[in-house]
């Protein structure tokens, strides 16, 4: 299709052009489970980046056209991160262009820009052209611009902790975290499960590293920080799911009524149990985009105490939501198949919500 559309300036100057080549990209992403380097997985979103090229990013001014480019770049980026390919050229100027129109300062762009050196790193690892040495520094040093970055994040951005004075099965801890905005809590979740990764390969890299007597002070640092990120991706989870508790102001307001009367200064005050209830759509789909960021928490070896309870809050997010990639991910755990957390993230679809 992009071929043709090349020979025709018109054709190839439309929106609408360039919004069938993403919609054919999140289509032969969703429907291949295994992030390849290969035609077929690329083809769209190279066809669109090259329907750019033509165009010419200056070009792009309306807030709809801007818009699209966004959703191009977020396309690629999270592409090369799954498949550990080298972000191109072309793409680092339209994050460029990007910054140009943007607060250089927006949380997102600043989180896309960091998803690209990841996406590189990711890339030299696949192409083995680094030493130990050479990825403990470049993975330490990225580790740090994500943690400067999760602690530079504006008010907006920031979620209120609640502490509990009563366990619950669908919180971690004795404490949930409230976000005033899904996306925010899902885009920070990003950043952690990256973050992750990051940790749980130098891990690796120290314990293999021919220098590692070097890194064993460091190995109890990426625990920690492995565990913390987990702990927060935990404490994001009742807020969406626990019906009864944390998450009963998002019920419906005929909902609401069907539960016990409250008082509002008795928030955190337990429901009884069992009440059937409808949720929302948005309700659903906020609680669907926890299952990959649950998954990568609970898969982890270096914090095994969560796989349990990550396990339990999937089959509780299968049965209560009618959910039912919760359960087959809830069974991947607790068959400890290690399946790649990539394959996990296209199985659900989550290149759908990242664009």
């Amino acid at each position: 299709m992009t071929k043709k559309t090349l020979q025709s300036s018109k054709e190839a100057s439309k929106d609408t052009t360039l919004m069938t080549s993403l919609l054919l990209d999140l289509f032969e992403k969703i429907t291949d489970l295994e992030p390849r380097d290969n035609k077929s997985w690329t083809s769209h979103v190279n066809g669109a980046l090259a329907l750019v090229k033509l165009r010419g990013l200056e070009q792009f001014q309306d807030p709809s056209e801007f818009t699209i480019l966004v959703r191009l770049s977020t396309h690629y980026i999270v592409g090369c991160v799954a498949s550990g390919s080298q972000v191109p050229d072309i793409l680092n100027a339209i994050q460029a262009y990007i910054g140009k129109r943007l607060n250089a300062q927006d949380p997102m762009l600043r989180l896309s820009n960091l998803m690209i050196q990841y996406a590189n790193l990711r890339s030299k690892i696949r192409r083995a052209i680094l030493s130990y040495d050479e990825y403990i520094r470049l993975s330490l040093e990225l580790d740090g611009k994500m943690q400067a970055l999760d602690l530079r994040l504006p008010l907006s951005w920031q979620y209120t902790t609640i502490l509990l004075d009563h366990t619950s099965d669908r919180t971690f801890d004795l404490h949930f975290d409230f976000y005033s905005n899904p996306r925010v809590c899902q885009a920070r979740n990003i950043l952690r499960v990256i973050r992750i990764f990051l940790n749980e390969s130098l891990i690796q890299h120290y314990l293999t590293s021919p220098t590692s007597d070097n890194y064993l002070a460091l190995v109890g640092v990426a625990h920690d920080s492995m565990e913390m990120l987990a702990g927060e991706i935990c404490a994001c989870v009742p807020q969406y799911v626990d019906c009864d508790d944390a998450a009963r102001q998002r019920l419906p307001t005929s909902e609401k009524l069907r539960l016990p009367e409250q008082d509002p200064d008795q928030f955190l005050a337990r429901a009884p149990g069992g009440a059937d209830h409808l949720h929302t759509p948005d309700h659903q789909l906020d609680c669907y985009t926890l299952i990959f960021p649950l998954y990568v928490a609970g898969r982890s070896k270096a914090i095994p105490d969560v796989r349990p309870w990550v396990t339990k809050q999937l089959h509780y997010i299968s049965s209560h939501f009618h959910v039912r990639n919760a359960e087959v991910v809830a069974q991947i755990l607790e068959l400890e198949t290690d399946v790649n957390p990539w394959k996990v993230y296209a199985m659900l679809g989550s290149y759908a919500f990242a664009s």
